[in-house]
């Protein structure tokens, strides 16, 4: 019989955390899966820890004879899964010990969902939890449909999804994608079914110089302009999104792109996307609360970005970040302080650290 869980995880070069990625997927509290390991063509010892795995009667391994990339690779793991449910998991992350019980569950409950993930535990290379730089996680299908014209609502391996949706009715990632491909995937799906998240935090996000979301492109960059150009469309109707598009991803990549563009009427496009929104969607009280709190960290991370570019429209952002999420806007306070404070040179540097949209 076919399990009801495929856990899809694709590996290159990945000997340094599997061990561990894979003993935690092992260990899991429910048990009717099975882990599915693509592996890409490695040239470390990644192959070698898949064949000690490999007595487990739960473990297939599919070995690629080239490495193809992540986003093939799991076009051909989710053609070869045998799950009713698809559980994406990275081979450099841990998975709570009751991730797919509670995931299964919450699926089998509401069959309405397509896509489920879960809040994250970001942890450095030695397993320190870290303190993250991203986005509060939307729950509700209608904040994910909000958040999904900023950023990716879903850590990647933290998401379960109906393989009935994903890859028969739409056909899996699209493989032009070799970065953010789970982006595009979800927002495809987003148009015509639900998404969600769970508040708990069950997978261990680790955070290192390796990993796939560290080795961004301009390609990649344009990529994800690309595909928040197509949920403004289609969440809000025809419009001129692209003053706002040239503020918003400058903002979240200061590394590629240096100067930040539109900082004087980033309000006004910000308040009128809002705008649209509330008129297209009934939106219920817990998903303009999320909404809220999503509004207020993006402003929080605005008004530290802008500061070196104008500093009394990074003011204003961060006023604005307070009226909306007063707890995130104080956590973010001192980099903004930082921001405002240090002397043009010292702020351009400051700004270089921050992180991008993945």
């Amino acid at each position: 019989m076919s399990p009801r869980v495929t856990v899809l995880m694709s590996v290159y070069n990945g000997e340094r955390f599997l061990r561990e990625s894979i003993d935690s997927v092992l260990a899991q509290t429910f048990r009717d899966f099975e882990l599915l390991l693509i592996n890409d063509g490695s040239s470390d010892g990644s192959r070698a820890i898949l064949a000690d795995r490999a007595s487990d009667a739960r473990i297939r391994i599919i070995d690629n004879e080239r490495n193809i990339g992540l986003t093939a690779s799991l076009n051909a793991g989710l053609a070869a899964a045998r799950g009713e449910y698809v559980a994406r998991h990275d081979a450099d992350d841990v998975a709570a010990p009751t991730r797919l019980e509670k995931q299964v569950r919450a699926l089998d409950e509401r069959p309405e969902i397509a896509v489920l993930g879960t809040a994250v535990r970001t942890i450095d290379e030695h397993g320190r939890q870290l303190r993250s730089t991203a986005f509060p996680r939307c729950t509700t299908p209608i904040s994910i449909r909000w958040q999904l014209l900023f950023e990716p609502p879903f850590a990647h391996s933290s998401v379960m999804f109906r393989r009935s949706v994903v890859f028969e009715m739409l056909g899996g990632y699209d493989e032009r994608y070799r970065t953010s491909q789970d982006f595009e995937l979800w927002s495809r799906v987003a148009r015509t079914h639900a998404l969600s998240n769970l508040p708990e935090a069950l997978i261990d996000f680790r955070s290192h110089g390796g990993s796939v979301s560290a080795r961004y492109t301009t390609e990649g960059i344009e990529k994800v302009r690309e595909t928040l150009r197509t949920n403004m469309i289609a969440t809000l109707g025809p419009g001129d999104y692209e003053p706002w598009l040239d503020f918003w991803v400058t903002v979240n990549n200061p590394r590629t792109y240096g100067h930040v563009l539109n900082t004087n009427r980033f309000l006004d496009d910000l308040d009128a996307i809002a705008r649209r929104f509330e008129e297209r969607y009934e939106i219920d009280a817990q998903s303009a609360a999320e909404i809220r709190r999503q509004r207020g960290a993006a402003l929080a991370r605005v008004s530290a970005a802008i500061a070196r570019e104008n500093r009394r429209a990074a003011i204003r952002a961060f006023a604005s970040a307070v009226r909306f999420a007063p707890a995130i806007a104080m956590r973010s306070f001192p980099r903004t302080a930082v921001c405002l404070m240090l002397p043009r040179t010292a702020r351009t540097n400051q700004n270089r650290e921050m992180s991008s949209i993945r």
